[in-house]
């Protein structure tokens, strides 16, 4: 990692907060509380420290008291409806999440967060120490100077830019120092800032460029009342609404010279921070796809929660501590293994393709019968390089290691058929149709951890996957499949991962399902679910299983009928829309749909939302439209159809 550069990184924390709200779907842990402001916030947070790396580093937030702008515009910001109670509820997370990263808070009663902001800049720029402001407030724009950028957020949360008075200057026409005029003329919808009505930001541009700042364009039109620089239109707005042109400036200024107490540069160096106490907080935040992009920190953390085997760019997985993982290589010890089997185990299947009837082979069973201990059974590895890779030119052999493979699964059949010794395992439908690939049955099933998992938190909007329940169960963070078998092109088949890695990484999800067996299981309980999980859910397991294998009969005779005449249907009704619409376009086509709705048969654009990509043409905003035009109607009936075929 670079050394920290010389650079002071201000946190709008406020505007982060409510962008990272309004862009993020609502998102909760698995105990119902809301964290989706709260995780986009750490997400802008994180990626702001990763790529401006800086010396130092602070946080500003706002306060509940009314500012001197309450006190001048008793309307400032009375059009904006309370905030949410969900929002509200995430203030605190965030900043306990600055406050486990050892990053330091700012808030004065009376001040907002970017008047704190813009006070500090004033501060650190008198050492020259460059800044950049993180915000999603456009407002902070007006700070841009030789010293101080802005980086600040476009779209969502991901896409980023960098502002400094050459891109200022770029979108607006003019240098930063002058948006405060050009606010006081076009106001600020957002902020309930009145400015002069009529001018909108076409007029308070053009006046910007040629006056700079309102003082000078109201000198020139007190000096030249007979101007035709000005038309009459815009001076006879601006001579009536002079109070709210200047009102408005005051109220958009960002204050810059008024004392911040307690602030001190030298309190907000980066500094170490208690990486293992940041690790918890996400683990109970379930914020499980952060942690590898935590800030590094020489503090030690467990290595159950984040071992060396899966930081990002660790090309095997190795062995991990407190665990004792064991690969079965002879039939001697498999048969020493199966007598312990007797009271029943966990299991986890290896397969070369997750398509199980596509030329998929069983490759290797993991199985554990107590916490912290599990045994792999190689079956079907083949032979390739140190990266598992085959031969060039080669089809990849066995490997040797390999057990027997008809001895194997003879000695296993007994045991995985007796209905009497109980199997838990994670999405058992998998593991028992990979095993019948070998010819094993597999009877007995007691316990599915997904299955559970789902039974537990229905609504969840968390993964019932393995490494998403351990992260959250447990605090554990599994081996990725990814630091196995790689990514994109370069992907190989798990048949050719070398045996050691990977018994190290099917143990580890045979080992961790049994222990959350038992989490889940007291959970099933306290909530007066076990009955349901024991006589409905995993009595259907087997039965789902069974259908999926055997698969269901299609009347394809019927379905060409039907097809075709749909398909007359389909025809028939571009036809009527075509004409409807006066020419032909692509029905699919939203863009093009929209030009025909709203450009070309003037439908009302008040009655739907809009989009990104401009007027929505979704099928709630069609329903809004259906008595206006016959053509709705049809389209509607076009997509049901078409979405049928």
């Amino acid at each position: 990692m670079p050394k920290p550069r010389n650079l002071f990184v201000l946190i709008d924390a406020n505007a982060l907060i409510h962008r990272a709200y309004h862009a993020i779907p609502h998102l909760t842990t698995k105990d119902g509380t809301p964290v989706n402001a709260c995780y986009g916030f750490t997400m802008t947070l994180l990626s702001a420290l990763k790529e401006l790396n800086p010396t130092y580093i602070a946080a500003a937030f706002d306060l509940p008291q009314p500012t001197f702008r309450h006190k001048e515009f008793k309307n400032y910001k009375a059009q904006r409806k309370k905030a949410d109670d969900e929002l509200i509820a995430q203030i605190p997370l965030t900043k306990k999440i600055l406050q486990a990263l050892n990053i330091p808070i700012y808030e004065q009663a009376g001040l907002e967060a970017d008047d704190i902001i813009g006070i500090t800049t004033q501060s650190i720029k008198q050492q020259k120490i460059p800044v950049i402001i993180v915000t999603g407030d456009m407002d902070a724009l007006q700070l841009v100077n030789d010293n101080t950028k802005v980086f600040t957020l476009r779209r969502g949360l991901k896409d980023t830019i960098i502002y400094n008075p050459k891109t200022v200057k770029q979108r607006y026409g003019f240098p930063p120092k002058h948006l405060i005029d050009y606010k006081a003329l076009r106001g600020d919808p957002s902020d309930n800032i009145p400015g002069v009505p009529g001018i909108g930001e076409k007029t308070a541009t053009t006046l910007i460029k040629k006056f700079k700042t309102i003082e000078e364009l109201y000198s020139f039109l007190e000096k030249n009342p007979d101007t035709d620089r000005v038309k009459p239109r815009v001076k006879n707005l601006l001579t009536e609404y002079k109070d709210a042109a200047f009102l408005s400036k005051k109220l958009v200024t960002i204050i810059t010279d008024q004392p911040l107490k307690d602030f001190k540069i030298p309190d907000c160096i980066v500094s170490e921070y208690d990486q293992q106490k940041a690790v918890d907080l996400f683990q109970k935040l379930e914020f499980k796809s952060l942690i590898p992009r935590l800030p590094k920190s020489h503090q030690p953390i467990k290595e159950t929660l984040f071992d060396s085997n899966v930081r990002a760019g660790s090309p095997r997985p190795s062995a991990i501590k407190g665990k004792k993982y064991i690969t079965i290589s002879t039939i001697d010890e498999l048969k020493n293994l199966i007598p312990k089997l007797k009271n029943g185990f966990t299991f986890d299947t290896e397969t070369s393709a997750l398509d199980l009837y596509d030329h998929t082979t069983l490759v290797g069973i993991s199985i554990s019968i107590k916490p912290n201990e599990a045994y792999y059974l190689p079956l079907k590895h083949r032979t390739g390089d140190p990266c598992g890779r085959p031969r060039a030119g080669a089809r990849p052999a066995p490997t040797t290691g390999n057990l027997p493979f008809a001895k194997t699964i003879a000695l296993l059949k007994p045991i995985f058929a007796d209905h009497k010794i109980p199997k838990t395992g994670h999405n058992l439908k998998f593991d028992i149709q990979a095993m019948a690939l070998a010819g094993i049955q597999v009877n007995g099933i007691e316990f599915d951890t997904m299955l559970a998992s789902y039974l537990i938190q229905p609504s969840s909007t968390s993964s019932h996957k393995l490494d998403h329940l351990a992260f959250n169960y447990l605090g554990h963070h599994m081996i990725p499949i990814t630091a196995l078998i790689g990514e994109g092109k370069d992907q190989i088949s798990f048949e050719q991962v070398p045996i050691e890695p990977a018994s190290i990484y099917s143990c580890e999800d045979a080992d961790i399902t049994l222990i959350l067996k038992e989490k889940l299981n007291t959970e099933l309980k306290e909530n007066k679910l076990h009955e349901i999980f024991e006589k409905i859910e995993m009595p259907l397991v087997p039965i789902l299983t069974h259908m999926e294998q055997s698969g269901i009969i299609l009347d394809q005779k019927y379905l060409v009928k039907f097809n075709q005449k749909i398909t007359t249907k389909i025809n028939q009704l571009t036809k009527k829309i075509h004409q409807s619409a006066g020419q032909d376009f692509n029905i699919a086509s939203t863009q093009q749909l929209a030009g025909i709705l709203f450009d070309q048969l003037n439908l009302d654009r008040a009655k739907v939302k809009k989009t990104k990509t401009g007027l929505s043409t979704a099928a709630a905003e069609l329903e809004k439209l259906k008595l206006d035009h016959p053509i709705i109607s049809l389209i509607q009936q076009f997509r049901l159809l078409t979405k049928l075929k």
